[in-house]
């Protein structure tokens, strides 16, 4: 494509994100974009002013395409074990995929931005509102008794979290062996996760008032 031409905004996101995989985002600049697409760095800024509205586009195709994968595993499994297992084969997925957009701490200033905070902080809801959903069928068969929803829901999306992160910050940069292990545990929470809210005997007292913060 010559220097000056048109381009399509999602051609530009697919074009940015495949250097963000593989340089990050500081290393990553619009001259080297606008190279990759043959284009002029005039036409990038016709849709992105700067390189955080363009990050904030790019994350923002990540999370929708995490969201859908995610609905299409949870409508493919039977069982809330094997959903809740799907989740985080889902994550691990991700993560190995996506690993240069949060591996470097460097590149940590881009998600002060107002824009990719509330970004971050949308993925939470969405992704918790789909393992709420999945929850409430389990209690509607019967398959786990009645409990506070959002609350667990929560708690179980912290905990995975915080596993992930763990990885994340034991080495400079988890190989393949070390994030597989991390997952191979939350796979193992998982079952006694389950496990648990099959036998759970209390009620959403001393919940319902309690304040649930989205991750």
């Amino acid at each position: 494509m010559k220097a000056g031409t048109s381009i399509k905004q999602e051609s530009i996101i697919e074009a940015a994100l495949k250097r963000f995989i593989h340089f990050g985002f500081n290393k990553t600049t619009f001259a080297d974009i606008a190279r990759d697409l043959g284009v002029s760095q005039q036409n990038l800024y016709y849709y992105f002013p700067d390189k955080k509205a363009l990050v904030a586009a790019v994350l923002n195709s990540v999370i929708t395409e995490y969201i859908d994968r995610l609905t299409h595993i949870f409508s493919r499994k039977k069982t809330l074990a094997e959903k809740m297992t799907g989740l985080v084969e889902a994550k691990e997925f991700f993560f190995e995929k996506y690993y240069m957009l949060s591996a470097d701490h460097s590149q940590e200033a881009f998600y002060n931005h107002r824009e990719l905070t509330a970004l971050m902080e949308d993925l939470g809801k969405r992704q918790q509102e789909l393992v709420e959903k999945e929850l409430e069928a389990a209690i509607y068969t019967n398959e786990i008794k009645a409990i506070n929803v959002p609350r667990v829901a929560a708690l179980l999306l912290d905990t995975l979290a915080a596993m992930q992160e763990v990885v994340r910050c034991r080495t400079v940069i988890p190989d393949h062996t070390a994030i597989a292990e991390g997952f191979r545990k939350q796979k193992e929470l998982i079952v006694i996760y389950v496990a648990g809210l099959k036998s759970c005997t209390c009620s959403n007292k001393g919940y319902a008032n309690n304040k649930i913060n989205n991750v």
